[in-house]
């Protein structure tokens, strides 16, 4: 990136610039109003993993304690949060609301530089709404909230090492994208930024080939860093066989049972999910895109930042094809950049009539698109209470039961106490605020089409047996095991004679069509579902 970037036809004036940080102050508010509102949301299970996870870290326990597909970097920063606001979920969503932010500030200083204050300022407002759309679950924590912090630092380091050229600067780019990796692992698609940005300038300013080589070496120097020290911590914990088995060797196998079968399927289903809320936004970005191509205003190297900066977001999404709708969120930064810059093309096109009234004109277009999206989302983003949006957005999915469940459990037991959670519902682990039974906290894999889907039963089975837990919860609904039809059943088949030989029912849960049906204690020992969802807790009687 240039010292001296070419300022798209969007440039606004000094006399106005006051406008850009106006925008910007209501992003900002927004951001906190919203987020504030939904501190309460029950976890759902992705947030129950990691919360669990970052308790285990806060103990002194390897991230690896509990089974994790995934690099713990997500849960270090829940760790964080926890440390910082506190053991609780609003602790963790404090946390989340920074990062949003965060987000946002970073994402303004690098277009305020590289484009205008007005292009920033847009783009801020239109990160701001995209980031928190149900849609895209942005109401929660997911790993794809920290890989844009990080990503965002990576890109306005870059800046900052195509200023000056000084290697370190190119280091912390490559470090920033790096801890980006360990929060998701398709991340690491986000290292074609400075790599391509990097060769466009060897190449405008005729730098040679041994210069960009050594700053592309120096970025994967830094981010090569967060895994390297990753490894030691594992290292240090003497857990480096249980995270290679479960960061690499089993998500292989997991990863091959997707592939090609699941692209038309998801994306098809999904997409339109995903735009419900604000497609007037994501078709805004559609054409940012296409508009940049043909854009005499931009320069060659606006173009490719823009066009490098979408093409790896979209690209982090597609690894194993499954589309979920969190995994949009790292698509965000980019969109709100194409957005801000189709609507500078617009801005172009007034300016030719009115100079003065063209940035009021194009704030009035964003204000209608604003607008709508907000109208759409009025019950979610204003008026429906925390537990009531959890429904809304969750439905049946037991996760505000989890909360009543990890109350439960923890007036029953004691600290040294254990628990076992059959099904996907880690989040108990986390409000019961005990050390679970069985490194196991999902069920998914298991009962995929995956070579290992028979050993990981059993492997849960004997971890139970020998560990004994006081307290066992069986959660029936489908969607928190998925399991497909060929799948073992050895888990179902071990369950209900192990549970009348050493266990007694001391809560159900049903979820009924009217609301959720509670017992505790005596009044669930005879319990009889009239659903097909519901919870059992059992006690054990020895």
């Amino acid at each position: 990136m240039s010292k001296k970037p070419v300022k798209s036809g969007a440039a606004v004036s000094k006399k106005s610039s006051f406008l850009p940080y106006l925008i910007l102050a209501g992003s900002v508010l927004l951001t906190l109003i919203v987020r504030l509102r939904l501190l309460g949301i029950p976890m759902e299970r992705d947030e129950g993993e990691f919360a669990y996870v970052a308790q285990l870290i806060l103990h002194g326990n390897s991230p690896y304690a509990a089974y994790y597909y995934k690099l713990p970097g997500v849960s270090y920063m829940y760790a964080l949060s926890m440390a910082l606001f506190g053991n609780s979920l609003n602790g963790i969503r404090i946390g989340l609301l920074l990062v949003n932010l965060g987000c946002i500030v970073l994402l303004f200083a690098i277009l305020r530089k590289k484009f205008s204050p007005y292009t920033a300022a847009i783009a801020c407002a239109v990160f701001s709404l995209l980031s928190i759309d149900r849609a895209v679950a942005g109401n929660s924590a997911h790993a794809t909230h920290y890989v844009n912090l990080f990503v965002l630092a990576g890109v306005l380091l870059f800046q900052k090492a195509a200023e000056t050229k000084k290697l370190l600067f190119y280091f912390l780019t490559g470090l920033s994208i790096g801890f980006a990796f360990i929060m998701k692992q398709p991340a690491l698609v986000f290292f074609g930024i400075p790599v391509v940005l990097i060769a466009f300038q060897a190449w405008k300013n005729k730098s040679g080939l041994p210069a960009a080589v050594k700053e592309m070496l120096t970025v994967f120097a830094g981010g090569a860093m967060p895994y390297l020290i990753l490894i030691l911590v594992i290292l240090g914990f003497h857990d480096f066989p249980s995270f290679w088995k479960w960061s690499v060797v089993y998500p292989e196998a997991f990863t091959n049972t997707y592939r090609m079968q699941n692209l038309s399927i998801n994306l098809g289903v999904m997409l339109p999910f995903i735009t419900s809320y604000n497609l007037l936004l994501w078709i805004c970005s559609l054409l940012g895109f296409v508009l940049i191509f043909f854009s005499t205003k931009l320069s060659t190297e606006q173009k490719i930042v823009a066009i490098v900066f979408f093409l790896t977001a979209v690209a982090s999404v597609v690894p194993g094809f499954s589309f979920r709708n969190h995994y949009f969120i790292a698509v965000i930064p980019a969109a709100s950049l194409l957005v801000a810059l189709g609507l500078d093309v617009l801005k172009e096109g007034i300016e030719k009539v009115n100079t003065k009234l063209a940035p009021w004109g194009v704030l009035l277009v964003f204000v209608f698109l604003a607008g709508k999206s907000v109208a759409k989302q009025k019950e979610y983003l204003f008026k429906k209470s925390p537990v009531e949006l959890c429904r809304m957005i969750y439905g049946s999915n037991p996760f505000i039961e989890s909360q009543q469940i990890g109350k439960f459990i923890l007036a029953n037991t004691t600290d040294s106490d254990k628990v076992a959670v059959l099904g996907s519902e880690a989040e108990i682990y986390f409000y019961s605020r005990r050390r679970a039974a069985t490194g196991f906290m999902d069920m998914y894999e298991m009962g995929k089409d995956q070579k290992y889907n028979q050993i990981m039963q059993k492997d849960m089975i004997a971890e139970i047996e020998k560990n004994r837990p006081k307290i066992i919860v069986f959660v029936k609904v489908f969607l928190s095991w998925s399991f497909e039809p060929n799948a073992p059943q050895d888990i179902f088949k071990w369950f209900d004679p192990y549970t009348k030989e050493h266990y007694n029912i001391g809560a159900s849960v049903e979820m009924l069509p009217t609301g959720t049906d509670y017992k505790w204690g005596a009044d669930a020992q005879h319990f009889q579902p009239t659903s097909d969802k519901w919870i059992l807790v059992f006690t054990r009687k020895d």
